[in-house]
């Protein structure tokens, strides 16, 4: 997914049920937390637990969607810098 700006990359992890049938509607909960200093993402690796409380959602029947948004770290220092001192406006 890409940014409004149309070139940027935006990072996300979408987690599913682990009986996910591609043919039934699903609630989506849309978990974001854009910082300061810590993305919803963290880092770009699987690690056991890692979203466990977003993935006992999933089991509960919904689609989770975890987005790092502009400012989140781990990124150039324009992204990491993207909204300093206009925090909410993250993108």
């Amino acid at each position: 997914v890409k940014a409004r700006d149309g070139e940027t990359d935006i990072y996300g992890i979408m987690l599913l049920p682990s009986s996910f049938d591609p043919d039934k509607k699903y609630p989506i909960i849309n978990r974001i937390y854009p910082g300061p200093q810590v993305g919803s993402i963290r880092t770009r690796s699987f690690s056991a637990g890692r979203n466990g409380e977003a993935q006992a959602l999933a089991e509960l029947g919904f689609v989770v969607v975890l987005i790092d948004g502009l400012g989140s770290p781990f990124r150039s220092k324009d992204f990491h810098t993207a909204w300093y001192g206009n925090m909410e406006d993250n993108g």
